[in-house]
C-alpha cells in the first residue's frame, strides 16, 4: 500500500510548471516559442506574454485572441535487467500512450498607452499527460501486460516496468490573469497571479510482500485533484536601446497539497504467466479516501537577452501608427530579423522528498492484513536545473511571412541512479523550427520541435530506486537497472487574431 501512496506523490508531482523547463515539462509552451527553441521571454508579442513576461502586456497592441494547440508524440523505450521466475529474460517495453493534444487560449487588451492585462487558460506540454507502458488495451484484466516470446511462443506477462509505471492520464490546467505597467518608455513592469487545477489517473504495481514475483502484485490505481495550487509571476522588461530587449522574470509557485482515492487490486497477476489468463478484477477490490501529499514545486528564475535589426524606429503611439497605416505594427513588421538567448535556473532542489499521509486502514492481501503507514517519505534528490535557448526570426516579408529556428538544452534535474519512466527529467537537447502567415490582422502559425533525452544505461551497482513493498518496514528490491530510450515530437499551432 505504501507503493500505492508513492505513486500518488509521483503523480502529483509530474504537474509542470508553466511554460519553463523545471524539470516537469517541455520548452515551448505557444507555436511561436515553440518554433525559435523557447527563446521568447524577450520576445513574447502575443497573449501568451502572460507566461513569460507580464510586463510585455504594457505594449502588445489592441485586443489580440490567441487560440493555440500543441501535440505530443512521446516515444520511450526501457530495457529492465533480470528476468521472470521461469528465468525468461525482460523484454524491452515501449510507451503505448495516445497523440496528446493541449489546447490553450488566451486574451490580451492594452487599456491605455501604459497598462495591459491578459487573461488565459494554458496546459503545459509534459510527456506525463498519455502513458503506457503495458496496458490494457487488447482487453486485459488486469492491466500492464504485454506480449512475450517464452521458447518461440507469444504469452501475456506482466510489464516489467509495472512498479515505476503502467498508465497515467493527466490534465493540467492554468487559468492565469495579469498586468503590466509602462514606467516610460523604456522601462515595463508586470504581475500575473495563476493556479493550478490538476486531473490524474495513475496505475502502478506493489509488491505486496517483496521481491519481483508478479503473482504477489498488487495493482493500484489512484484518481487524485488538487484544484488550486496558486502561482505568482513577476517580470521587469527594459529597452536601452531601440534594437535591444533585456528581461528578467521570477516564478513562485507554492505547494502541491493533494487529495485522492485509491483503488486496490491484491494479488492481481496471481493468475498470469505461463500461458494463463488474467483474474476477474472485482476480486478482492478495496477503495481508500483521504490519502494527502505535500510536495514542493520548484521556483524558476530566467533571463533574457534580444536583438532586433530594425526596419523603422520603435513605434510610441502604436494605436494611431496603425491608423494611419491600416495595418498591424509589431515586431514582424517592423523588424528585418531577431536573435534571442535566454538562461532559465530553476530551483529543482524543492523537489527532495515527497511527504504522503494515507488515510487509517488495512488491505487484506491472501487473508493477511497490512496496515497502512501513518507517512511515507519518498526521497527524490533532484538538484537545481539549468536550460539555456537560443532561437530567432526571420521575416522573410515583413507583416506577412516569417520563418523562425532555436536550439533549447536542459542539464537534468534527477539523479540517473533514480530513473523512473512516470517523468524522465534527463540531459535534453531540443531542435526547433516554425513560421507565421499573416492574412490581414489574423496570423497563422505552425511549428515543430525534437527533443531527444540522453541515453540512460543503468547497472545494477548504480541502479538506486528502491520498489516499494506493502508489508511495513520492508525493504524493496531495486527495480530501475536497465536501459533507457526516449524522445519527443511536438507539433503546435496557433491563431492570434488582432481584434483591434
Amino acid at each position: 500500500m505504501g507503493g500505492v501512496l508513492a505513486s500518488l506523490a509521483l503523480a502529483m508531482v509530474l504537474v509542470p510548471g508553466r511554460a519553463s523547463a523545471n524539470g516537469f515539462e517541455l520548452p515551448g509552451a505557444s507555436t511561436r516559442a515553440l518554433g525559435r527553441g523557447d527563446a521568447f521571454v524577450a520576445r513574447s508579442d502575443e497573449p501568451t506574454t502572460l507566461l513569460y513576461d507580464p510586463a510585455n502586456l504594457a505594449d502588445l497592441g489592441g485586443v489580440q485572441l490567441n487560440l493555440n494547440v500543441n501535440n505530443l508524440i512521446t516515444h520511450s523505450c526501457a530495457t529492465l535487467t533480470g528476468a521472470y521466475p521461469d528465468g525468461t529474460p525482460y523484454p524491452k517495453v515501449c510507451n503505448s500512450g495516445t497523440f496528446a493534444p493541449v489546447p490553450q487560449i488566451a486574451v490580451s487588451w492594452r487599456v491605455t498607452d501604459k497598462v495591459g492585462l491578459g487573461i488565459g487558460i494554458f496546459a503545459p506540454v509534459s510527456p506525463g499527460f498519455s502513458q503506457k507502458f503495458g496496458s490494457s488495451e487488447k482487453g486485459d484484466i488486469p492491466p500492464g501486460l504485454i506480449d512475450v516470446d517464452v521458447n518461440g511462443m507469444t504469452e501475456r506477462r506482466a510489464a516489467p516496468t509495472r512498479y515505476q509505471l503502467i498508465e497515467e492520464d493527466l490534465i493540467v490546467l492554468h487559468p492565469t490573469i495579469g498586468i503590466g505597467v509602462a514606467l516610460n518608455d523604456r522601462v515595463r513592469v508586470g504581475f500575473a497571479f495563476s493556479s493550478t487545477i490538476v486531473l490524474n489517473k495513475f496505475t502502478t504495481a506493489v509488491a505486496a510482500f517483496g521481491g519481483t514475483d508478479p503473482r504477489n502484485d498488487i495493482v493500484s490505481k489512484i484518481n487524485v485533484h488538487d484544484w488550486f495550487v496558486p502561482g505568482i509571476t513577476m517580470s521587469i522588461h527594459a529597452v536601452p536601446i531601440d534594437s535591444l530587449d533585456v528581461v528578467a522574470a521570477f516564478i513562485w509557485r507554492d505547494k502541491i497539497r493533494g487529495k485522492g482515492d485509491i483503488s486496490l487490486w491484491p494479488l492481481a497477476y496471481r493468475n498470469v504467466g505461463s500461458g494463463m489468463s488474467g483474474m476477474n478484477m472485482n476480486e478482492g477490490f478495496q477503495k481508500f479516501s483521504g490519502a494527502r501529499l505535500t510536495a514542493g514545486y520548484p521556483w524558476r528564475l530566467s533571463f533574457g537577452l534580444r536583438y532586433a535589426s530594425r526596419i523603422v524606429p520603435r513605434i510610441k503611439d502604436r494605436a494611431a501608427a496603425e491608423k494611419a497605416s491600416g495595418k498591424v505594427e509589431d515586431q514582424m513588421k517592423n523588424e528585418r530579423w531577431d536573435i534571442e538567448g535566454d538562461i532559465v535556473y530553476s530551483g529543482t532542489s524543492e523537489v527532495d522528498a515527497f511527504v504522503v499521509r494515507p488515510p487509517a486502514g488495512m488491505v487484506s492481501v491472501d487473508g493477511i492484513p497490512i496496515p497502512l503507514p501513518e507517512e511515507l517519505t519518498i526521497p527524490h534528490q533532484w538538484r537545481n536545473e539549468l536550460s539555456v535557448r537560443v532561437g530567432g526570426d526571420w521575416n522573410v516579408l515583413p507583416g506577412r511571412f516569417t520563418m523562425r529556428a532555436g536550439f533549447s538544452f536542459e542539464n537534468g534535474a534527477a539523479p540517473k541512479s533514480l530513473t523512473n519512466l512516470d517523468f524522465q527529467p534527463f540531459r535534453r537537447y531540443g531542435i526547433h523550427a516554425g513560421g507565421t502567415l499573416r492574412i490581414k490582422r489574423t496570423d497563422l502559425s505552425l511549428a515543430y520541435a525534437f527533443f531527444r533525452n540522453e541515453n540512460v544505461d543503468l547497472t545494477k551497482t548504480r541502479a538506486a530506486l528502491p520498489q516499494i513493498v506493502g508489508v511495513p518496514n520492508t525493504a524493496g528490491a531495486v527495480v530501475n537497472a536497465g536501459r533507457y530510450r526516449s524522445w519527443y515530437n511536438v507539433i503546435g499551432g496557433s491563431i492570434n487574431v488582432h481584434l483591434r
